[in-house]
């Protein structure tokens, strides 16, 4: 029981940073065999854009996953099943979405320019 509750405290800990709200986690950890099931993964989708951002004008507007489950067998055999999940991807055009590191030179040529003109040239 105590290992149980460690773990999926742990497990909410690492998984706090992409979601929006705390998620209905059960596990139920055996020797042999162990099993999980996660309910009401609501993914924050702000996170999740900057983690893909290397993907011109693909945008995630929802993703969640409303029943997951997993099964343990061995260190090399697992089960993993999504019974139910919603992901609404939102169309961006290209020349309106500007990413920090495609203006990080350009502004550095704006400062440099600023304080020696010939720099540029």
């Amino acid at each position: 029981m105590f290992f149980t509750t460690a773990i999926s405290k742990k497990l909410i800990s690492l998984l706090q940073p992409w979601l929006q709200l705390e998620p209905e986690l059960e596990l139920n950890l055996g020797f042999l065999r162990s099993n999980g099931m996660a309910k009401n993964l609501h993914f924050d989708t702000f996170v999740l854009n900057q983690l893909i951002d290397d993907f011109p004008g693909f945008s995630l507007k929802d993703f969640r996953v409303d029943h997951l489950s997993f099964q343990l067998f061995s260190r090399v055999n697992y089960r993993c099943s999504w019974c139910s999940y919603h992901i609404i991807r939102r169309e961006l055009k290209e020349e309106r979405r500007l990413r920090p590191r495609d203006t990080y030179w350009e502004d550095n040529k704006k400062i440099l320019a600023l304080i020696d003109p010939e720099v540029n040239s």
